[in-house]
């Protein structure tokens, strides 16, 4: 089974790259916000990306995301930091207030699709892609978010403010060297790690160990069968 300790590759222009999930894609949208979010009008031209691009560091920590159905899209966040074991130490935050709206981009094309089965894959038609970076200065990050799903309604109507942390279900980290330093997949709990704070509860969209209770429930496979399981008691497996 594939794990997101899958190796990255070193070339940070391709931004696409990174650990692959492996999730059953279907045509539906749940879990959008439909409220709307009021922006001021903006005079800088639009990026498509290219401050992220541009940033220097590499990508250090990577995402998986999924809404609570698990079907309607899957989603990766790749982010560049200097420090990881400081975004241990103090959190990782963001909220739709560090996107910046200019470099967002959304691409209508067919690629292949993720899928848990041995079926014929959908294709992803669409995917969208925000930039993201800390608010604070100096910076401490930036992140690259793509969502992919079958239809180019479902990516144009995702909102990002209806978010939140227990829809994240893998994570890896890495060091100056390349190597994991971090890993956890709602799939396999039992092989999580953090090599540098072994058991320090985290904070923020760090998905284990967490400091507050997980209330999300997960779909992982037992033999051939997909099992729906709580989080609740993916704590208890761990902890065993």
């Amino acid at each position: 089974m594939s794990t997101v300790s899958e190796s990255r590759t070193k070339e940070d222009d391709d931004v696409s790259s990174g650990p692959s999930l492996s999730y059953e894609l279907v045509n539906t949208a749940d879990d959008q916000s439909e409220s709307a979010v009021e922006t001021e009008p903006s005079t800088v031209s639009a990026g498509n990306g290219k401050i992220y691009l541009d940033a220097p560091e590499k990508v250090s920590i990577s995402f998986g995301i999924m809404p609570s159905d698990g079907r309607s899209w899957v989603g990766k966040m790749d982010v560049k930091c200097d420090d990881v074991p400081q975004m241990m130490r103090e959190g990782f935050y963001w909220s739709v207030e560090n996107v910046i709206k200019e470099e967002g981009v959304v691409d209508n094309y067919t690629s292949p699709a993720y899928s848990s089965s041995n079926k014929p894959k959908p294709p992803c038609r669409a995917t969208r892609r925000w930039i993201l970076q800390d608010m604070q200065r100096p910076r401490r990050w930036i992140a690259y978010l793509e969502v992919h799903a079958l239809t180019l309604d479902i990516v144009s109507n995702i909102r990002l403010d209806s978010w939140h942390p227990n829809m994240v279900v893998s994570c890896s980290a890495w060091g100056h060297l390349d190597n994991l330093v971090y890993q956890f997949e709602a799939r396999a709990p039992e092989d999580g790690f953090n090599t540098i704070y072994d058991d320090l509860m985290l904070r923020g969209w760090w998905p284990w160990p967490r400091l507050r209770p997980r209330t999300q429930v997960f779909v992982r496979r037992n033999g051939g069968r997909l099992q729906r399981v709580d989080v609740k008691e993916l704590t208890a497996e761990m902890s065993d």
